[in-house]
């Protein structure tokens, strides 16, 4: 990374610094959280600094940087990870990634000012990751507290899981644009059809827009973050978690319909199964384990119920 800045500093005041720094700390890598944390603070102060002496969101350059930052942030939380164990330093962990979010944030804002459609579909992958991963770390932290839980953990867990969703559906839309078509295969219109009513049920407000349709095909440089975008929705929906039973039960359900949804695109493009061996193997293990998740609670309901209630 500060090589990176390095380039993007050019010949500012800022850069000798940097060159003062390279000189005392080159070939001495941190190996304890103790030892990088001062590493960590000055190139965070670097970045910080840099990013005063342009107009943030007009250069590139500031992009770069922000991304930079983010990263340090990240190589901060690995020293945390093998210990979140321990609810303090989950904790910690938490904080960091939250940081991460906020500069990602920030970053695409600005970057919807100007026409920068590759680097704004990268940010957007990278932040989509980090909302998954801050809503791991939210679980771990429900397993941790089960017995004395925060007042608010579950509406995190719900607000983190369709905030996802709604990430990624604006995701799969940049991607989609150009390639739609009005001729869709009927096994992607049927899916896609049970998807737009599953969806119409809760407010838009909460999972965004109803999707309404998908490329019959993406070319091979799209289609791996398409695809990606349609499984991780999936997923989000999987995680949302609800003490309302029917609405519990729509969100497994919509998640098994994107997995489905993926299954139907890799089959059909069958040119692509190398490429998205990954997501297409997991959503048919997902969509699986779930219906039948679903059937045996079914039937535990029948099994249970009195004679009044059949």
């Amino acid at each position: 990374k500060l090589i990176l800045l390095d380039s993007l500093l050019q010949e500012s005041s800022l850069k000798h610094k940097l060159r003062d720094y390279e000189g005392r700390y080159h070939g001495e890598p941190g190996r304890e959280y103790v030892d990088t944390r001062p590493i960590f603070i000055l190139g965070r102060n670097l970045t910080q600094d840099y990013l005063k002496t342009i107009e943030f969101g007009v250069e590139e350059g500031s992009v770069e940087v922000n991304q930079a930052l983010s990263h340090m942030y990240k190589c901060l939380s690995v020293f945390m990870y093998e210990k979140i164990g321990n609810i303090e330093f989950l904790n910690k962990v938490a904080k960091l990634q939250k940081r991460r979010i906020r500069i990602l944030e920030n970053t695409v804002q600005n970057m919807k000012k100007f026409d920068q459609r590759e680097k704004l579909t990268e940010v957007l992958e990278e932040l989509g990751d980090l909302y998954m991963e801050m809503l791991e770390l939210k679980q771990k932290k429900f397993e941790r507290t089960a017995g004395n839980l925060e007042p608010r953990l579950l509406q995190k867990l719900a607000y983190l899981s369709l905030l996802g969703v709604r990430h990624y559906k604006t995701v799969l839309e940049a991607e989609s644009q150009a390639y739609l078509c009005t001729e869709v295969p009927e096994s992607t219109h049927q899916i896609i059809q049970q998807i737009c009513e599953a969806e119409n049920i809760f407010p838009q407000q909460f999972i965004g827009s109803p999707l309404t349709q998908v490329p019959k095909s993406y070319p091979d440089e799209v289609a791996k973050d398409a695809v990606k975008a349609i499984y991780t929705i999936g997923r989000f929906y999987n995680k949302v978690f609800t003490p309302i039973r029917k609405d519990q039960m729509q969100f497994t359900n919509l998640a098994i319909l994107y997995y489905r949804l993926v299954v139907d695109y890799c089959s059909r493009n069958s040119q692509q199964s190398r490429l998205l061996s990954y997501e297409y193997n997991q959503s048919i293990n997902s969509a699986d384990l779930l219906q039948r998740q679903v059937r045996m609670q079914e039937e535990a309901e029948k099994q249970t119920a009195t004679p009044e209630n059949q």
